[in-house]
């Protein structure tokens, strides 16, 4: 996905990024690249997040969401995951929170290495 916008998101530059992520989004989706329109996603949707658009952040969220398995890493599926459980939280979605927190805890145990 889109590298300036991550970078605009490390920096707390919440507007540049959302404009990285959406160009990023329109151009992959015209491309057919599933995976990185999902993550062009998930970045638009934690721009919108940090920007405190939480209304705004769940569409994007859930556009990468119907995407999921396009998505081949377990970190970039918590990414989603942790992204929905705190735009849920900000709208009072306490159930939809929770489903995305018990999933996002499913993944890192997958991510555990195996105990002997």
């Amino acid at each position: 996905y889109d590298h300036i916008g991550s970078l605009a998101l490390e920096i707390q530059q919440f507007e540049p990024a959302r404009r990285a992520f959406e160009q990023a989004a329109a151009a992959s989706a015209r491309a057919g690249s599933e995976h990185v329109v999902a993550m062009a996603n998930v970045g638009l949707g934690r721009a919108l997040w940090g920007g405190r658009r939480a209304a705004e952040a769940r569409l994007p969220l859930l556009r990468a969401l119907a995407l999921e398995e396009s998505i081949p890493t377990s970190a970039d599926r918590l990414r989603l995951h942790e992204s929905l459980v705190q735009v849920n939280i900000a709208l009072g979605r306490a159930d939809e929170a929770s489903k995305h927190a018990d999933e996002s805890v499913r993944i890192v145990d997958s991510m555990k290495p195996p105990s002997n």
